[in-house]
This record gives C-alpha cells, structure tokens and sequence, in this order.
C-alpha cells in the first residue's frame, strides 16, 4: 500500500522519529513517501533536500504544497504523527479526512500520539480512524483497518 507520512520536521529528533516510521512500514512491505526524505527541491541535495528554510517558502513552497496534497490523494493511508502541535501536520491531516469523506471512503488515516499525560485535541483524535498510542501498533493496525474499511 502507499503511505503518505505527515509530522513535525523542525528537529532532528523529529525527523528521525519520521523516518523509523517509514522503516517499520516499508519493513511491512508498504511504499512510503516521507516529504522532508522523498519529497525533492530544486538545488537542494541531501539532508536538506525535502526541507524548505524561509527563503525557499516564497518561491518552492506552492510546489511543495501542491505535492504533498497530490500525494494524499495517490496514497491509500495516511500516517500522521500527532505529538507535539505542527500546522502543516495538521493541515495534512485535515485535507486527508475530507478527501476521504468525499472522494475516498476507504482511504485510512491514522494517528500516532505518545503523550502519556496530555489529551489529544478532539479535531485531530477524530479525524483519525484510529489513534495509536505506540509506533510497534501501526502494522497490525494498519492491516486490520484495511481489512475494515475495504471489506477484504
């Protein structure tokens, strides 16, 4: 399956995090577009290549938009990362659940969020499917909601 990975990019630790999200899917034999790893930009190479600085934003940051949303609509789940607040992530998540309530109704969208203390904000925890609160859950979850939605 196609996996549209949405999270936090601002920190190291946070792409990291991404990008053992993406190994355990792609371990599960899914195919994942990671924007900040997958996602490339004119002039840029590298580490760097997905991640827009505020100088690209004026000039790459429609395209990038654009590509993210057009991903979404391609992918048949989306993985969003919910710890912590980003817009972009939200945003994400948020075009995902109305394409899903009126294009894609078997699209599956689902949350990660490992805050043992603060509860999810109710637009985010609905717009999911389902919220996991551990990365080690996603396959199974991710197998059974397929199941599920997709009457297989």
């Amino acid at each position: 399956m196609q996996i549209f990975i949405g999270g936090g990019v601002k920190s190291a630790g946070s792409r990291a995090y991404l990008e053992n999200v993406a190994l355990v899917l792609e371990e599960a034999g899914h195919q994942v577009f990671l924007p900040h790893r997958d996602g490339t930009l004119p002039g840029k190479t590298g580490n760097e290549q997905g991640l827009l600085t505020g100088a690209d934003i004026l000039g790459l940051g429609r395209w990038v938009f654009e590509g993210n949303l057009e991903c979404i609509r391609g992918c048949g789940a989306v993985v969003a990362v919910l710890d912590g607040l980003c817009w972009g992530t939200t945003m994400e998540l948020g075009y995902a659940y109305a394409y899903k309530m009126l294009v894609k109704p078997d699209l599956i969208i689902i949350g990660i969020y490992t805050d043992p203390v603060d509860v999810l904000d109710i637009m985010r925890f609905y717009a999911c499917d389902e919220v996991l609160a551990s990365l080690e859950a996603l396959p199974t979850a991710l197998t059974r909601l397929a199941t599920h939605l997709r009457g297989h």
